[in-house]
């Protein structure tokens, strides 16, 4: 489930073992392989590969070809195949050219791009630059299948390959209407527009990222639907953060509407401008939130500082349910202020269910006069509260564009995760979202 960057992609044709076992070894024991698929035959592909894969499986075990994985993830706007098995056969090209003369294989092989030769190590260049963008679930596979996944995803990173997605956790979308959109300032008049994924979408490939998390901005069930036909339109739209009346007695009956499509992830209610600082312990709503395990639905927290104590009652009294504190709670950072925001926020990350986006902090500083070091302090107690795996970036745009273009905003998380381990970075930058949001259930995959 855990990419990124440059739409140049390799295709890469059998990652064999003799890559783990040394070039000079004889014999195949895991093979895996990623396609691009020809644009013009992308669709056709699809009903192939749902129709065919049962008669392509029974040939290929024929020749001694096992225990396939494989899925459709678009990258870039294309669509690539992902996969790997298990070869027990002891001559591998022979097999390899009679299994390819099957009538199920050809059609589906057909709309590929051939990927014909082993892979075999050799120097970094042209042919072997640039990166593919994939799940952290294919990386999980191909370790399954691969006799020594060490030496394999070292290959892998001397190769620049890159087996995560980053995601920014938390943006917007919406068409502006000032009876919708009150909270929207005089000040604030560079929001007063559409902000829509065209918009979006080179803004998340310009600074190497794979996809997002839409969240809501309006309190109805109207956004929540417009949001989910987004992200069937594009697919950069990894999941989406909608909004139901969880104090509804109807609030069962909209979640199994909307939980039915795949990419409704979490839901959230604004509370920070509820008026009553104890909403989140009103009966009515803490029944709405009961209801959301049902459904593997997360809950998004946004709240000021002050809510903080609140959401510690909250949490504690659902151990079991998913929640992520947006915009680390929105501390005076403008002031340089950390108590008590700092003792309330590490209270609520003492509960293991409970995740942090590291987001909407250039809104809380001096709106375009910040300096990255400015939330250096503010980071550090975050990731000191909660560690590297429950906190994950975010954006919080077109919010974010107050104070400072998307690419600085989103440079402020990605910079100061470099003093990680690459492991810590993947999983700030896109592994924790993933997890979280369980985004892999919300895409195009196909396994065999």
């Amino acid at each position: 489930m855990k990419g990124r960057h440059n739409p140049t992609f390799l295709t890469l044709s059998r990652f064999a073992t003799l890559l783990a076992c040394g070039c000079a070894h004889p014999r195949l024991s895991g093979l895996a392989w990623v396609t691009r698929l020809r644009p013009e035959k992308t669709e056709e592909y699809k009903r192939l590969h749902a129709d065919s894969n049962p008669s392509v499986r029974d040939l290929l075990a024929k020749y001694h070809r096992h225990n396939f994985s494989i899925f459709l993830q678009q990258i870039a706007g294309k669509w690539c195949e992902f996969g790997c098995y298990e070869y027990t056969g002891r001559n591998f090209d022979g097999d390899h050219g009679q299994a390819g003369q099957g009538t199920a294989q050809h059609r589906v092989q057909k709309c590929e791009i051939p990927c014909r030769s082993r892979f075999q190590a050799r120097r970094a260049g042209p042919k072997w630059s640039g990166f593919i963008s994939t799940r952290e679930h294919h990386r999980i596979e191909i370790r399954r299948y691969h006799a020594k996944p060490g030496r394999f995803a070292r290959a892998l990173g001397r190769l620049n390959i890159k087996t995560s997605m980053r995601i920014d956790s938390h943006q917007h979308f919406w068409q502006y209407n000032p009876a919708h959109q009150v909270w929207m300032t005089d000040q604030m008049s560079v929001l007063r527009r559409d902000y829509l994924p065209d918009k979006l979408k080179p803004l998340l490939e310009a600074v190497g990222f794979d996809g997002s998390v839409a969240v809501q901005s309006r309190q109805m069930l109207e956004e929540t639907e417009w949001l989910l036909q987004l992200s069937d339109r594009f697919d950069f739209i990894k999941g989406v953060v909608g909004w139901v009346d969880l104090r509804s007695p109807e609030v069962r009956t909209q979640l199994a509407r909307y939980a039915a499509h795949p990419k409704l992830r979490g839901v959230r209610h604004v509370v920070h401008d509820e008026p009553d600082d104890q909403f989140m312990l009103r009966p009515d709503f803490q029944r709405g939130i009961g209801q959301l395990r049902e459904f593997n639905l997360t809950y998004d927290l946004l709240l000021f500082p002050k809510h903080l104590p609140v959401a510690v009652k909250l949490v504690e009294a659902f151990p079991h349910q998913p929640f992520v504190l947006d915009h680390i709670a929105k501390p005076p950072i403008k002031e340089r202020q950390i108590s008590p925001w700092k003792e309330d926020l590490e209270a609520l990350a003492r509960f293991e269910n409970v995740g942090c986006k590291l987001s909407g902090l250039v809104t809380e500083a001096r709106w375009g006069r910040w300096q990255p070091e400015d939330f250096r302090r503010y980071l550090d107690i975050v990731i000191a509260a909660f560690g590297t795996d429950r906190v994950m970036v975010g954006s919080d745009w077109p919010v974010c564009t107050l104070s400072g273009d998307y690419s600085s905003v989103m440079r402020i998380v990605i910079d100061y995760v470099q003093q990680f381990p690459a492991r810590a970075r993947e999983d700030i930058l896109g592994s924790n979202c993933v997890r979280f949001y369980g985004i892999n259930a919300a895409s195009s995959k196909h396994n065999t």
